[in-house]
């Protein structure tokens, strides 16, 4: 089996997302950064109101819904990698300092950080999706991969496998480098998740066909379960919930 091997560069990466990630998936707790901050976090927190949320009740994924969910998703993976200092972080090979000075990482936090967050409420925006359910959606596909390898799905298993293996490594990292606060036990948080959504056998061949969009960049994950994680210990919001009961992807109505 090919060992992963996360650079220091990577690491870097990581946090800086997520910092980023607590914005996207934490947008109150932001609320005190700064102006730009503000605004970038207002334009998520609009998006609840815009297009409120009810999660299927029989756990479904829904095909079309998984496709923004995943364009959503790249759109705000391109945007952060088309950033002059991540690029320089993400080429720096492995052991070497990228060489990044205070200018680039305080342009990164007070500029880059907000325009990233500003991304992703436009992309949620052109596909008439809510924070909320863009976090269902997260919460289902994993517990979807769980259940999937729980049960010997051989695609759910390699998709599991693929993102656990990453995510050990990202821990390790963290851990070498004083960060420790940052892992995520996956095993564990998977498991909260497939408590929290009964997943119907259906989607197993669903998720399935987005096997390369799953595991192409698994880091991703790994952001995206940190910031849920965070959601969980912070921000007051339970595991498979979402308020103001609409038809998916409507505008709600005043």
């Amino acid at each position: 089996m090919k060992k992963v091997l996360i650079g220091c560069g990577i690491v870097a990466l990581v946090l800086f997302l997520i910092a980023v990630g607590l914005g996207i998936f934490v947008v109150a707790k932001l609320n005190s950064i700064g102006n730009r901050y503000q605004t970038a976090v207002s334009e998520v927190n609009a998006l609840d109101a815009k297009y409120a949320y009810t999660p299927p009740a029989d756990e479904s994924l829904d095909e079309q819904r998984l496709s923004d969910y995943f364009a959503v998703r790249e759109a705000v993976l391109t945007k952060a990698q088309s950033n002059p200092t991540i690029q320089k972080i993400m080429n720096t090979p492995q052991g070497q300092d990228p060489n990044i000075g205070l200018g680039e990482i305080v342009a990164l936090g007070t500029s880059f950080g907000p325009e990233l967050i500003s991304t992703y409420a436009a992309e949620l925006d052109a596909h008439q999706m809510s924070p909320n359910e863009y976090r269902d959606t997260a919460e289902r596909i994993y517990a979807t991969v769980r259940s999937g390898a729980d049960n010997g799905h051989q695609d759910m298993t390699e998709i599991y496998e693929s993102l656990n293996r990453v995510i050990e490594e990202m821990n390790i990292q963290l851990a070498k480098s004083n960060n420790s606060q940052h892992q995520v036990d996956f095993e564990d948080k998977t498991s909260d998740f497939l408590a929290a959504h009964p997943v119907p056998e259906s989607n197993y061949e669903i998720l399935a066909q987005y096997k390369d969009e799953l595991t192409k960049d698994p880091f991703v994950a790994f952001l995206e379960l940190f910031g849920l994680a965070q959601i969980d210990q912070h921000a007051g919001v339970q595991t498979g919930s979402a308020p103001q009961p609409t038809t998916v992807g409507e505008p709600a109505t005043n």
